[in-house]
């Protein structure tokens, strides 16, 4: 069915006009497949809309520039299903440790990156599961066990997703829950504990496990860049963000500084570097995102580092873990 509908598609592109040819394009390059013709003239209708507003934006002087992704053709709910990160900070912030406050006065350099400094793994990819909270979880642990403990392994969201209790799963949670989790059970490695973008069931056992754990996370001090900067410059760190509007989900390069992003975080996601852009002189945050590499540039955006909320409310939840 799907093979016989590609190639009537296929054969009548030459009839189309000029957006719907493009819309084959897209749906060739991102291997899209309907079951039915509604669900075409549905996702079409969709993508043609996201073009408009694509072309509004790129219309006007910006630093930044929007694309097309896979999720143009996206229904607003189904994109919804990817913000997983929870708004209420309770039970396991507790646990959080403050940092020194001679960490202001520390020297820093004037970037970092650590995805060049090979203390990252490669981008992952979450899939239509509201569990971000986990691959910042990993994201972060991952780099911190490569730059202080015994080097860079890829590590399960899916224990995560199936054995943090307190949280939901693919209906979202809390990095804070996932490190305190980490606290009393240690990390397994992803090769033993695949990710199926599904709810499964926790099968925990420790003799299976990696010897990766936490003995403590560290909460940055919100809305405090300065702050902020000094944390990343020894290693990532997890953030929210708000993730629901068209200037990130199709952003597609440059440094997004775009007030239209909002300040309701929405997406749990990690900052692995700063610097800044020779185009713009804007000074940004390199984030790395949990929707793939095809997203962004390379699974990565750049937001303009700013005092107050933060661009996208990225100031609001920084945060880091400590490996045992």
């Amino acid at each position: 069915m799907k093979t016989f509908f590609a190639g009537v598609l296929a054969a009548t592109a030459c009839a189309l006009d000029a957006s719907e040819y493009e819309f084959m394009q897209y749906l060739s390059k991102y291997g899209k497949m309907y079951e039915t013709v509604e669900e075409f003239l549905m996702r079409k209708e969709i993508y043609l809309q996201k073009d408009i507003e694509i072309m509004a934006y790129n219309s006007r002087p910006s630093n930044f520039i929007l694309g097309h992704n896979k999720f143009s053709d996206w229904r607003a709910e189904e994109m919804q299903v990817m913000l997983g990160e929870k708004e209420s900070v309770e039970s396991s912030n507790a646990y959080c440790k403050k940092p020194d406050e001679s960490y202001l006065n520390a020297k820093i350099p004037d970037s970092v990156n650590w995805v060049e400094a090979g203390m990252t793994t490669p981008v992952k990819d979450q899939g239509a599961c509201g569990s971000c909270w986990t691959f910042a979880t990993t994201g972060t642990v991952e780099s911190a066990n490569a730059i202080f403990g015994s080097g860079l392994v890829s590590l399960s969201e899916q224990q995560l997703v199936d054995c943090v209790t307190v949280d939901d799963g693919c209906n979202g949670g809390m990095t804070y829950d996932a490190y305190t989790y980490l606290m009393s059970a240690n990390a397994y490695l992803e090769d033993d504990w695949a990710y199926t973008a599904k709810d499964g069931v926790c099968h925990y056992k420790a003799s299976k496990a990696s010897d990766i754990t936490l003995s403590t996370y560290v909460c940055v001090e919100p809305q405090t860049p300065a702050a902020m900067k000094v944390a990343v410059a020894q290693q990532p760190v997890a953030i929210s963000v708000d993730a629901g509007s068209t200037v990130f989900h199709n952003y597609s390069g440059g440094v997004l500084d775009s007030t239209d992003c909002g300040i309701n975080t929405n997406h749990a996601i990690s900052i692995v570097g700063y610097g800044t852009d020779e185009d713009s002189g804007l000074e940004y945050w390199l984030v790395r995102n949990s929707w793939g590499s095809s997203w962004g540039v390379d699974g990565y955006i750049k937001i303009a580092i700013t005092e107050g909320d933060g661009i996208c409310a990225i100031n609001h939840r920084p945060l880091y873990p400590t490996v045992a």
